[in-house]
């Protein structure tokens, strides 16, 4: 029987201790309203222009009709979550 693949006989791996860092810059682009609206404690939401839809998740389209539109919700509203995710 023949081995498949790379084989390295009697050689442990190469290990380097090293240290490694590296910044990146992040767009969330057309989310960016929800995302600073939670840095300033307020939650935004969309609402669909057309069927009056709203969501509590960023998102810049209806999955059925036009673009949204950013929508604050007032400081005692409810929002109401599935935890199926339906």
């Amino acid at each position: 029987m023949e081995a498949k693949g790379t084989i390295l006989f009697g050689v442990d791996p190469l290990i380097i201790h090293d240290h490694y860092e590296i910044d990146y810059r992040h767009s969330y682009a057309e989310d960016s309203p929800f995302f600073v609206g939670l840095s300033k404690g307020k939650l935004l939401g969309s609402r669909c222009t057309g069927c009056c839809y709203t969501y509590a998740t960023p998102r810049s389209h209806c999955m059925e009709c036009l673009p949204l539109r950013w929508r604050g919700f007032p400081q005692r509203d409810s929002l109401y979550a599935d935890p199926r995710g339906v």
